[in-house]
């Protein structure tokens, strides 16, 4: 494994859904269930299944108002693990292009233009 992977791994925040969930979040601000579950498209069940590990990793806070209904916001431990981890995976992808350039300059064969089909 890469050093540059091996700084992404997060056991928490490499389901898509999850890191779409805290960036819908600002921290201080709470935010219904049901603008979460329109804005990722998924059912209530599976919202609490994944708010269920973010908050057991303290990313999140969660509640119930008036009538059970769900609310949830970001802690500042999940705000800097997002931020950090979006941070990360941009300087993979950067660092990937690198690797590309380098490896086509210092091995062309390795690399083959695509032939038509």
């Amino acid at each position: 494994m890469s050093p540059a992977y091996a700084a992404t791994h997060d056991t928490v925040l490499p389901d898509p859904l999850r890191v779409h969930l805290l960036c819908l979040l600002r921290e201080a601000q709470w935010c219904r269930f049901s603008f979460l579950c329109q804005a990722t498209g998924v059912s209530q069940d599976r919202l609490k299944r994944q708010f269920f590990a973010l908050r057991a990793a303290g990313y999140t806070d969660t509640r119930r108002g008036v009538g059970q209904e769900g609310w949830a916001r970001l802690t500042e431990h999940g705000t800097r693990q997002r931020d950090a981890y979006l941070a990360r995976l941009a300087g993979l992808a950067g660092q990937a292009a690198d690797q590309l350039v380098q490896g086509q300059h210092e091995q062309p064969d390795w690399f083959a233009p695509v032939s038509p089909s």
